[in-house]
C-alpha cells in the first residue's frame, strides 16, 4: 500500500521534467492512477 504513495509524488515529478507530451501524459495518468489506488487501498484496510 505504501508504494503506491511512494510511487505518485515519483511519477508527477518525473512527468514534470519530461519534455515529450506524450511520455508527461503516461507519467500523469500513472501519478493520478497510483493516489487513486492509495485512496482505495486505505479505504479497504
Amino acid at each position: 500500500m505504501i508504494v503506491y504513495l511512494i510511487a505518485a509524488p515519483m511519477f508527477l515529478i518525473a512527468s514534470y521534467f519530461i519534455k515529450d507530451q506524450r511520455t508527461k501524459t503516461a507519467f500523469m495518468i500513472l501519478g493520478g492512477m497510483s493516489l487513486v489506488m492509495y485512496f482505495f487501498a486505505s479505504c479497504a484496510a
